[in-house]
């Protein structure tokens, strides 16, 4: 399945709806992106900023400043997981 990430900076406001272009194993399993490589501000940055390296955030240590809103099915619009 494909996913849509929805994306915000909380500290500019910034937002971005991120579209996979890969296929998400099913059943869907939020482990990466609650601890594992998506949790973390270095790689949700490069989803909200389409790879920009200049605008790579360093890993964070202590909460996040790049959260996700929720991430949906493509499909179906079915929510996935919300506030992470």
């Amino acid at each position: 399945m494909k996913i849509n990430i929805y994306l915000r900076n909380i500290k500019t406001g910034e937002t971005k709806i991120y579209c996979s272009n890969y296929d998400i194993e099913e059943p869907f399993s939020p482990f990466c992106w609650e601890e594992g490589n998506f949790s973390c501000d270095c790689n949700r940055s490069l989803f909200l900023y389409d790879h920009d390296e200049d605008k790579e955030l360093d890993c964070n240590s202590d909460e996040n400043i790049i959260v996700i809103d929720k991430i949906t099915n493509c499909k179906t619009g079915e929510i996935l997981i919300e506030n992470l």
